[in-house]
């Protein structure tokens, strides 16, 4: 794993997609930042990941440790991502697999409600949608809980 830099962080955070902008968004207490969202991903516990192309970061992604047991994911990307899908999710996968194997029982992310193609990628990655948090957002945004439990998490 190669971790981001708080430079590279900046640069995804700043040229993210409005998809991605509207649900960070909808998670912070104030306006949306790239800075603060920046310095946030960067200071977080936990594992981390970078895909960069000729050197530019297009995507960032990571996992938090809340408690013993349980991941949260995270992720922030630029439109430069597209055309590395398979990258990403082998990537992912083996990610995920590791954190099962090594003693993980729940891998959970949370995504806006309305983006659909976030939603079908983490199905393509094993997980499945556990909930709907009704006005969960800033604003009274829905969100999808996604999740992967214990030996269902083989994500192979």
């Amino acid at each position: 794993m190669l971790k981001p830099t708080l430079s590279q962080l900046l640069h995804i955070c700043t040229h993210m997609e409005a998809d991605q902008v509207r649900e960070h968004a909808a998670l912070m207490w104030g306006d949306f930042d790239p800075e603060v969202l920046a310095w946030e991903l960067y200071r977080t516990d936990g594992i981390a990941h970078v895909f960069t192309k000729n050197g530019r970061a297009y995507m960032a992604a990571g996992f938090r440790f809340p408690w013993q047991g349980v991941v949260q994911s995270w992720a922030v990307s630029t439109s430069e991502r597209e055309g590395h899908d398979l990258e990403i999710t082998r990537t992912s996968r083996k990610v995920m697999l590791g954190l099962m194997a090594s003693g993980t029982r729940r891998i959970q992310t949370l995504c806006m409600e309305d983006r659909h193609a976030a939603q079908a990628w983490y199905r393509t990655l094993g997980l499945v949608k556990e909930a709907t948090l009704t006005g969960y957002g800033r604003n009274g945004e829905n969100f999808c809980l996604y999740t992967r439990h214990g030996e269902s998490a083989d994500v192979r």
